[in-house]
């Protein structure tokens, strides 16, 4: 363990940041994250519903690392979620960490929460759980009193691979849908049949999706595609939502389900990235895996594990 830095910690919305506490944020995840190649758009991802915990150097002023957790009330009223820990490279084993992670279960009792876990917190989300392949974070939680839940996956297809796949011909997937791509006009329409239909937290990453499309009309860096019948949204798919390589949410009414839909509007959200010049696609939280398999040549990406713990 290198020698103890005294640090101030801080809590606030991270709706509060100021444009220089933000900027710090961004560069702390980027030095942290070394493996991320999305890391400095963490900050942008978790900043809607968050709460953060900042710790500066009280020497210096610098920071050197960053907690940040949301409620979950609209899923379960007792809990809270950790969506991201970070510390400076070369302030590691300082106690930083421990330090940061106590003042996160602090405030999240404070909150009223009993429970605090260590997961995705859709809809928008930087991982679903801790990487396994991060052994120095999942002894950091084992040893800390947190409770291993359960194994996520997220899948990745790779676009020059899924090229051999068999594809539907959206015209033929069913006499009377019409699909394409969304426009800036259908953008209110979308985000209502989505919240008629489906889940809340896809709605509100759908919106993201489509917010991000408006946002860059020349160059879109998320976007979603939809299928219409009888003057009803009965499938969509969006990418992009929290990094511009991820593929999702995605659905289909079951009424038109089996024929085709979902997949076609995942080959077309694919020839979007494509054209951004990514070579593959990721689907976080995914299932039914057996299906990605199938219908895009998928594999697995990488492996999360959830972790909880009742806090005082």
């Amino acid at each position: 363990m290198t020698d103890v830095i005294d640090v101030q910690l801080r809590s606030q919305l991270m709706s509060s940041l100021d444009p220089t506490e933000t900027r710090d944020l961004k560069v702390l995840c980027s030095r942290a994250l070394p493996d991320e190649p999305y890391a400095s758009l963490i900050p942008e991802v978790l900043t809607v519903g968050r709460s953060v915990v900042l710790a500066r150097d009280k020497a210096k002023g610098r920071l050197l690392g960053a907690g940040v957790w949301s409620r979950t009330a609209s899923i379960d009223e007792l809990s809270s979620v950790l969506d991201l820990i970070v510390v400076d490279p070369h302030a590691r084993r300082s106690g930083i960490g421990g330090v940061l992670l106590a003042r996160v279960e602090h405030d999240a009792s404070t909150s009223g929460a009993e429970v605090l876990r260590v997961a995705g917190h859709p809809p928008c989300y930087a991982w679903p759980g801790v990487d396994l392949s991060n052994i120095q974070a999942i002894s950091f939680f084992d040893g800390r009193g947190y409770q291993r839940q359960q194994v996520v996956h997220n899948l990745r297809i790779d676009f020059a691979d899924s090229l051999s796949a068999e594809r539907p011909d959206p015209q033929l997937i069913a006499s009377g849908v019409t699909v394409r791509s969304a426009s800036e006009l259908d953008h209110e329409w979308i985000a209502g049949e989505v919240e008629r239909t489906w889940k809340p937290e896809w709605l509100a990453e759908v919106k993201v999706a489509l917010s991000k499309a408006k946002r860059r009309l020349s160059n879109p860096t998320a976007g979603a595609h939809f299928a219409i019948a009888n003057d009803m949204c009965v499938a969509f798919a969006a990418w992009g939502v929290s990094r511009p390589h991820e593929l999702g949410p995605a659905g289909t009414t079951p009424d038109f389900r089996r024929r085709g839909l979902g997949e076609a509007l995942l080959w077309s959200c694919m020839e979007d990235q494509r054209g951004l010049g990514l070579t593959y696609g990721e689907i976080k939280w995914a299932g039914p895996m057996s299906w990605f398999v199938r219908r895009f040549n998928a594999r697995f990406s990488s492996a999360y594990l959830t972790y909880s713990k009742r806090v005082p």
